[in-house]
């Protein structure tokens, strides 16, 4: 008979698996459409990896792609990955020090800045090489005095005690002196004509000028633990606070103290912060979540408000997992009074719960989730939403197109007590597609090792090490009834010109099969089956059949001969 089961699902294993046994690793299922002529699906296998270029640092906590160009955060500096004409790796061109927690980096561009968010800190890239963003005034009607050469305002002095030792740089001005001031002093005598004028340690320009302008830089710096960019502005969340700071208007350098707004409709503070679809989605690390949008037509001074229709009842855990996938955000979420570690997908301001009980299971074993790291991904027409736990040491697929979760790793080149492959979380840490020549590549990085591979289904291994690959099928059992196996089958490569078999397979009741399957450019594929007849606490494994070098494997389908019968 057909064994559809064999190709037909993801990881869903739950804690006894004496209940829900299946699990797979390094394979996706590709529904089939039209006449499914075999079976409804086939398992094809995840990409492979090649070594495009290693960081002058490690470890690498972020990319950015724009214009043709790769920005990599790696260690404590900014660099760009330049490449040739043909795409090969070329050389790094350093944009200076961003600061290293070693936790991820946000990057974003507003076509003529970078805005980089790094450990803790705002960072703005103009071309020149990165600048701590420092909060700043914008001075306008600035006056020189006519008796005494101090700076002040038509409407009156605009500085205080406080000012003194602050920079301020005169931009414009008929006879004001451009370039940068430190104030030394500050008029404070109450009721004198110069009342809140600056003295500075060089002439502001010709007494008695006057329509200069200028900005004061406060000597304070914009702390971020989250970025986005919306409508020419860029964000930069507070950390451990409920306050969203937003620069000038198309100009990262600028950021006005009095610039902000509040997370505002529930008590958390800030865990994520998104823009999509014209929203500012911003979450909250405990219960809720709100969008904000932009009302400058209708208050200049403090463009964003919430929208009251757009409240999430649930918070982010994952600050870091916060991803588009499809025509919403994914996260991984709930609230302090209900619980959390639940995958959520938010289409129209209504998230829904699309994570499982076999992996809600997984993720209730780990230490921690808040470290998890997400980003999607298109691979021939799948978008995958891929979350990387990196205390854990455990990756996780979901497949937007059939809604199937499914596990990814790179062998660690050990096996388990049982013999089975055992994995790490999967090299790739964080994804960028670019253009460096006409055809665009898929850029990854690793997170500790500092290595930017290329990944692509051309390459049959992780940059030289095998991938192995396991598909463990739900149990195969009718009312716990005796069934007899003479042979099993499997379509396993991409031309469906190898078909492997097993014979002489014994009985059982219930029985589970699974499938372990290895491959690298220069050896083939390898596979053997095995089975369980208690529920994985022994296995039987049958012998090693190996493909010729360089078949490309998919699981077409699979096919028992078997019969029911009393032992």
């Amino acid at each position: 008979m057909r064994f559809d089961a064999f190709t037909a699902g993801g990881s869903n294993t739950l804690a006894s698996i004496g209940a829900a046994s299946e699990r797979t690793v390094n394979w996706y299922p590709e529904q089939i459409t039209g006449n499914a002529e075999k079976g409804p699906m086939a398992l094809t296998r995840t990409p492979g990896l090649s070594l495009w270029a290693t960081a002058l640092q490690s470890p690498i906590r972020g990319l950015w792609p724009g214009e043709n160009r790769l920005f990599v955060a790696a260690g404590t500096n900014l660099y760009e990955a330049l490449a040739t004409s043909t795409g090969t790796f070329w050389q790094w061109k350093d944009h200076g020090n961003i600061g290293n927690d070693g936790k991820p980096v946000q990057m974003f561009a507003n076509g003529g800045q970078l805005f980089v968010v790094s450990a803790g800190n705002a960072y703005v890239d103009t071309g020149s090489g990165v600048e701590q963003c420092q909060f700043s005034v914008q001075l306008t009607d600035l006056v020189i005095d006519a008796s005494t050469g101090k700076l002040t305002a038509g409407t009156g002095g605009p500085f205080v005690a406080s000012d003194v030792g602050k920079t301020v740089v005169i931009s414009s001005g008929t006879g004001f002196t451009g370039g940068s001031n430190v104030i030394t002093a500050v008029d404070t005598t109450p009721g004198s004509v110069t009342f809140g004028a600056a003295t500075g340690t060089t002439s502001w320009g010709t007494a008695g000028s006057s329509g200069g302008m200028g900005i004061e830089w406060l000597g304070t710096y914009v702390t971020a633990s989250q970025g986005a960019f919306l409508d020419t502005y860029f964000f930069a969340a507070a950390p451990n606070s409920k306050t969203i700071y937003f620069s000038a208007p198309g100009d990262g350098t600028m950021w006005n103290p009095l610039d902000k707004f509040d997370k505002e409709t529930y008590p958390d503070n800030v865990a994520a912060m998104v823009a999509d679809h014209e929203q500012l989605y911003v979450f909250g690390d405990l219960q809720a979540s709100e969008v904000f949008q932009d009302q400058g037509a209708t208050n200049p001074l403090v463009p964003w408000a919430p929208n009251p229709g757009a409240i999430m009842h649930y918070g982010c855990v994952a600050p870091w997992s916060v991803c588009r996938l499809g025509e919403g955000l994914a996260w991984i979420g709930g609230d302090v009074e209900r619980g959390d570690r639940v995958a959520f997908l938010e289409v129209g301001f209504r998230p829904q719960q699309i994570s499982t009980a076999a992996v809600e299971t997984a993720w209730a074993s780990y230490a921690t989730v808040e470290d998890a790291i997400g980003y999607t991904c298109i691979d021939r027409g799948h978008q995958f939403w891929i979350l990387n736990f990196p205390t854990a040491n455990a990756t996780w697929e979901y497949d937007l197109k059939t809604g199937i979760w499914a596990e990814r790793g790179a062998w660690t080149g050990s096996y388990d007590a049982h013999g089975f492959p055992t994995w790490n979380m999967q090299l790739q840490q964080f994804h960028a597609v670019v253009a460096f020549t006409i055809t665009e590549r898929h850029y990854v990085a690793g997170l500790a090792s500092g290595k930017l591979y290329i990944q692509s289904d051309s390459y049959l291994d992780d940059a030289g090490t095998a991938i192995y690959r396991i598909r463990r099928c739900p149990h195969m059992t009718q009312e716990n009834l005796w069934r007899f196996y003479g042979q099993f089958k499997i379509d396993c490569d991409i031309l469906g010109k190898n078909l492997v078999y097993w014979n002489r397979l014994g009985k059982g009741k219930d029985r589970i099969w699974q499938l372990v399957s290895w491959q690298t450019a220069s050896t083939g594929v390898s596979m053997y089956l095995c089975f369980s007849d208690d529920c994985g606490q022994s296995w039987i494994a049958m012998p090693t059949i190996t493909l010729p070098v360089g078949v490309d494997a998919t699981l077409s389908n699979a096919y028992i001969e078997d019969i029911q019968g009393n032992p």
